[in-house]
């Protein structure tokens, strides 16, 4: 029984985490634009006399990136956790197993484009949150 309570402390503190990530994540814009890729042309012939800015391959909202990646991490275990459950015949968690493997989804989609610093991670951080909260 109180296994069933942490468990739940840890979805609301997930929960938490995510709803806050998802509007830092807004009230922030990639400062790379996918167009700005002139320094990418000869990428394998760096010259002396020009340097290769690789700042551009950091993703810029490192904190966010992390934040996510943790979710992604819980997420499995969770599942993980889910799973055992069935097997011994308990499907009291099935409904949140169910929510959690969308949350995998949106959120590993979510990683990626913070990575990459895409233009969208506005707009998937939205529905990134809107998915974690459900």
């Amino acid at each position: 029984m109180s296994d069933d309570k942490d468990l739940q402390a840890r979805a609301i503190d997930r929960r938490s985490l995510l709803v806050g990530m998802g509007a830092a994540a807004m009230a922030f814009t990639p400062m790379v634009s996918a167009g700005d890729s002139d320094d990418h042309k000869g990428h394998g012939n760096h010259s002396a006399d020009k340097k290769h800015d690789h700042s551009r391959h950091k993703p810029q909202q490192a904190e966010v990136l992390d934040a996510v990646n943790d979710c992604l991490d819980k997420g499995q275990r969770c599942i993980a956790h889910c799973l055992v459950l069935f097997q011994e015949g308990d499907m009291s968690v099935a409904d949140c197993a169910a929510k959690v493997h969308e949350m995998q989804a949106i959120c590993g989609a979510f990683s990626y484009l913070l990575t990459a610093n895409s233009t969208h991670v506005k707009a998937t951080a939205a529905l990134c949150e809107k998915v974690c909260d459900e």
